[in-house]
C-alpha cells in the first residue's frame, strides 16, 4: 500500500466529459477510458487487444504462457516517474499488429492520439498498464467494421497465436499505486468486457 492511501467508502460524483466524434473513428469499435480524475490514472488489462489468429509475441512467462506485453515499443515508466524508450524483447521480426490499437489523446482534441507510456515493475517487467494523464482518455482499438471482431487472447495451448475469446478485464488505478496481484484495495473500478462484440468465428 502506498504511503497517504485512503481507500474510497463512497462513489465520486463527475460531471461527465463529452468527446467530441473523429470521423476516422467511423468504421471501429474502441473501449475508452476518460480521465476524470484530478491526477494520472493506470489503466490495466488481462491481454493486448489483439485479433483472432494474430501473432501476440513474447518470451515466455506463467503458466507456459508467453509474456503477452513483451512486445510494447513504446515510452515505459516506472511507479518512481522514471520514463524511457522501451526495448522490445520480441524475437518475431513483424511488429504485433496490436501495438497501434492503443493509444491516448487528449478529451478537448480527440483525434490527436499518440502512444501511452506503460508502466513498468522496477526490474522493467511491462505489466500491461498504460498512464492516461489528467484530462485525455485511452483508446483501445477492438474491433473493425465488416472484419474479424473481437478481442482475443492467447492459451498455454496456442501460445503465440491470440485464439480465446472469453471475457476481458480491465481495471483502474490511481497512477501513484503500487500494483500486486490482489488488486482489490486499490481499485477504482474494474469493467469486465464480455460479450461486448459479435464474434466473427
Amino acid at each position: 500500500m502506498s504511503p497517504g492511501y485512503v481507500t474510497p467508502t463512497k462513489p465520486i460524483v463527475y460531471d461527465p466529459t463529452t468527446i467530441a466524434k473523429v470521423d476516422s473513428e467511423n468504421e471501429k469499435f474502441y473501449l475508452k477510458v476518460i480521465n476524470e480524475m484530478d491526477k494520472d490514472i493506470v489503466v490495466y488489462s488481462d491481454c493486448p487487444p489483439a485479433r483472432k489468429d494474430e501473432t501476440v509475441s513474447g518470451t515466455g512467462g506463467e503458466a507456459s504462457l508467453p509474456a503477452t506485453w513483451d512486445a510494447w515499443n513504446g515510452k515505459v515508466k516506472t511507479l518512481r516517474g522514471k520514463i524511457k524508450d522501451a526495448t522490445s524483447t520480441t524475437t518475431v521480426d513483424a511488429v504485433d499488429a496490436w501495438i497501434e490499437r492503443i493509444t491516448i489523446a487528449p478529451n478537448n482534441n480527440p483525434g490527436k492520439s499518440e502512444k501511452p507510456c506503460m508502466r513498468i515493475e522496477h526490474d522493467g517487467t511491462k505489466t500491461g498498464g498504460f498512464y492516461v494523464p489528467k484530462g485525455h482518455h485511452l483508446r483501445m482499438e477492438l474491433a473493425d467494421k465488416n472484419k474479424k471482431a473481437g478481442w482475443y487472447s492467447t492459451t498455454n495451448e496456442s501460445k503465440n497465436k491470440a485464439v480465446s475469446a472469453s471475457g476481458k478485464s480491465v481495471w483502474i488505478t490511481g497512477a501513484d499505486q503500487y500494483t500486486y496481484k490482489n488488486r482489490d484495495p486499490l481499485l477504482l473500478v474494474e469493467v469486465n468486457v464480455n460479450e461486448m462484440l459479435k464474434k466473427d468465428e
